[in-house]
């Protein structure tokens, strides 16, 4: 009796310990989770607050310019003026002229013959802007987006203003407000009604902050530009996941406690990000190059190559190189990427090469790399070691990572000297241009493939690709054309410029170097 007794208080204990350890462990993991979703969600709100404020800081900025037009309201210098102030802003779709209530002249649209009348704004902000949400019922467009005046002078933001920003994961809802939190520029996630029934009903945005707490987490901040974030997580914690989660997590503080689970949460994390999975691939040699001809316009014969990286993870499956340069320029693994993809080149086309004294070989490389000041020596040794000579080799950099110009001017000119050649890769964008081409002292453009896909389509970019076809006449620098897919393309840059170098799927898809050797022998038949 006794010992049933005993065994039955050391079941009970052990429950008791296991119960006592599983609430800790739920404790812990509550804790670590809303912390981790509450970094999320400062993250996610800080990064969309600072693109809207970009686009508005933009927008602010075309303004200033349109206001210091020393020509006559739409004269034909004015609306030049305000044409070069549309090359200029990469947020701007339109920008034109308002007095008496009436739009005279846009950058787009030149001299109105009949003059728009607008309705009433949608908003007067604190700030004196007149806003409007809508630009299909203010003068007729064919697409949806904003405008906003600002005393004479009216700007329509680009439709795809915000095509390149990111949603937040589901459970998280974000709103753009002006200053006074009285009119919605932005919404972003599924549950922003929500959101704004949660702040109205709490009446203040102190009273709000406070409420987000279990069974919400709230964030608040403001930019200098005069726009603030409001973001929501409502499924905050451990009781906001699955009740499988909830069980297995119980069942780890059980027997583990609460530094076993914190340990499995941090490392299984760990274990499923492109950082980890990327670092792998690059120890284990998982990463391919492909090679993408460059062909000479007026004779249709390849002059030379453009190597790209590939990942075809076995985890995520084919990752964007968008997506995973961008991982490991952030994760310091960009280093070792770039020897990869030069060592590898190299190896894959020295032969072509060595056959082919005018083949070229582009490489694409960032800012960061340039400054990097071993990754010449690396070149030159690897050039060296695959017996390939350094007039053969471009290295395509764009401004978007620039640090200091007076540094890297002097940096990409070592290069130079060494005998490599520099490309500066999406002109026209608004990365790349003039100034910028002036100062690295560039021997190749490449005119970004929006511009080649624009043209048939009336639309303003085929406009600023003749603009860019006029620079290009002045300068002497190799001109290439990304992008061509499409013989009326081909054909309308040959008739601009007959001397431009082009690449695009009308020629050549990216082939695997077998491929591309087959491809430069004219034995392709069986390359596609």
């Amino acid at each position: 009796m006794q010992l049933l007794t005993e065994h039955w208080r050391f079941l009970m204990q052990s429950i008791a310990f296991a119960f006592i350890f599983a609430v800790l462990a739920l404790w812990g993991a509550n804790a670590t989770i809303e912390k981790s979703q509450y970094l999320e969600l400062k993250s996610y709100s800080s990064y969309a607050l600072n693109y809207a404020s970009d686009v508005t800081d933009d927008l602010k900025h075309s303004i200033i310019t349109a206001k210091q037009s020393p020509y006559d309201v739409c004269s034909s210098g004015d609306i030049e003026w305000l044409r070069s102030i549309l090359w200029n802003h990469k947020y701007l779709k339109d920008i034109g002229r308002v007095y008496n209530g009436m739009i005279h002249c846009t950058a787009e649209r030149g001299l109105l013959p009949v003059p728009i009348k607008l309705p009433p704004s949608d908003t007067l902000l604190s700030n004196g802007i007149e806003f409007w949400r809508n630009s299909i019922n203010v003068i007729g467009t064919h697409f949806q987006t904003d405008l906003a005046l600002d005393g004479s002078v009216l700007t329509m933001t680009s439709p795809f203003a915000f095509d390149a920003m990111r949603e937040p994961n589901q459970k998280i809802s974000t709103v753009i407000v002006d200053k006074n939190k009285d009119f919605v520029f932005r919404l972003f996630g599924n549950r922003t009604d929500s959101l704004l029934d949660s702040l109205e009903e709490k009446g203040s945005i102190d009273k709000w902050l406070k409420s987000g707490t279990r069974s919400a987490l709230h964030y608040y901040d403001c930019s200098n530009v005069g726009l603030c974030v409001l973001s929501e997580d409502r499924s905050s914690g451990v009781f906001g996941a699955s009740w499988l989660s909830i069980a297995l997590i119980s069942s780890l503080g059980g027997f583990g406690g609460l530094g076993v689970s914190s340990l499995a949460y941090k490392t299984h994390r760990k274990r499923h990000s492109i950082a980890f999975h990327l670092k792998r691939a690059i120890a284990k040699n998982e990463l391919s190059v492909v090679f993408q001809p460059k062909i000479c316009l007026a004779s249709g014969n390849p002059v030379g190559a453009e190597a790209l990286l590939r990942w075809n993870s076995a985890y995520f499956g084919f990752v964007s190189p968008e997506v995973f340069i961008s991982v490991a320029e952030k994760k310091g693994l960009i280093r070792k990427i770039t020897h990869f993809v030069i060592e590898k080149s190299l190896e894959k086309t020295h032969d072509v090469m060595r056959l082919r004294p005018e083949f070229r070989l582009n490489i694409n490389v960032s800012i960061q790399d340039l400054m990097d000041p071993d990754l010449l020596t690396f070149i030159i040794q690897t050039a060296d070691r695959f017996d390939v000579s350094l007039s053969q080799l471009v290295f395509e950099v764009t401004e978007r990572s620039a640090g200091d110009d007076a540094s890297l001017a002097e940096v990409v000119q070592k290069y130079i000297d060494a005998g490599v050649s520099i490309s500066l890769d999406d002109f026209g964008t608004g990365y790349s241009n003039l100034a910028w081409l002036g100062r690295l002292n560039a021997s190749e453009i490449k005119v970004d493939k929006s511009f080649t896909q624009s043209i048939g389509t009336g639309s303003i970019n085929q406009t600023m690709l003749d603009a860019i076809f006029s620079l290009l006449h002045g300068l002497d620098v190799a001109c290439v054309f990304e992008g061509v897919e499409t013989q009326e393309q081909a054909d309308y840059i040959y008739r601009a410029c007959p001397q431009a170098l082009v690449q695009g799927w009308l020629y050549a898809k990216p082939m695997i170097a077998p491929q591309l050797k087959k491809y430069l022998d004219g034995n392709d038949d069986d390359v596609f």
